[in-house]
């Protein structure tokens, strides 16, 4: 239970600029450069987070659940903003209906 955890605050770590409010930094720019670190990040929270469901609960890999997994991977190694824009419209589409919804999405 605490490695998906851990893998969410090293993203939410990694996504944070050092800045100052006076500092003009482009932010497109930094996010292009930690792109790696976030979504290698957030691929290995989904993995743990199935890796629990797993172990927890005993349900199994699902089709969705492994397909988020190899679609975070896509802006880790891309710097195609469309392509960032899609996969972040896919996870928010998978985090929306598993909110939504009383069954588990991901884990079943």
């Amino acid at each position: 239970m605490i490695f998906p955890t851990l893998f969410i605050v090293l993203v939410s770590y990694a996504i944070t600029p050092d800045i100052k409010p006076d500092d003009d930094q482009d932010l497109r720019e930094y996010y292009m450069a930690r792109r790696g670190p976030i979504f290698l990040g957030l691929t290995a929270f989904v993995t743990m987070a199935q890796i629990a469901d797993v172990v927890i609960l005993g349900a199994g890999f699902s089709p969705i659940g492994t397909g988020l997994i190899v679609i975070l991977l896509i802006p880790a190694f891309t710097i195609n903003i469309w392509g960032h824009s899609a996969v972040m419209l896919i996870n928010a589409y998978v985090l929306f209906s598993n909110a939504l919804t009383t069954s588990i999405i991901i884990g079943s």
